[in-house]
């Protein structure tokens, strides 16, 4: 399924994916794995556990090490907390 995704959410805009590979320099066989999300401080969401009682997330400086969402929704909904 993710290679045959033809765009990707940014925001709120859909981008053409080549148009982002294009736009960054990334090789054109880059395979698009999913959405990850970077605050201001350049750290990455690592964990993120909700529940009734306790919402957790651990952020990471390591991008490798970022949570991957397969869809925008999922990130946005937890970039939002």
């Amino acid at each position: 399924m993710k290679n045959q995704l033809k765009t990707i959410r940014i925001n709120a805009d859909e981008v053409q994916i080549e148009e982002f590979k294009s736009q960054f320099k990334l090789p054109l066989e880059a395979i698009f794995q999913g959405y990850v999300i970077c605050n201001a401080f350049e750290e990455f969401v690592h964990l993120y556990d909700d529940s009734p009682s306790c919402t957790r997330i651990a952020w990471t400086k390591e991008p490798e090490l970022a949570k991957v969402f397969e869809h925008a929704d999922g990130a946005f909904k937890v970039a939002l907390r």
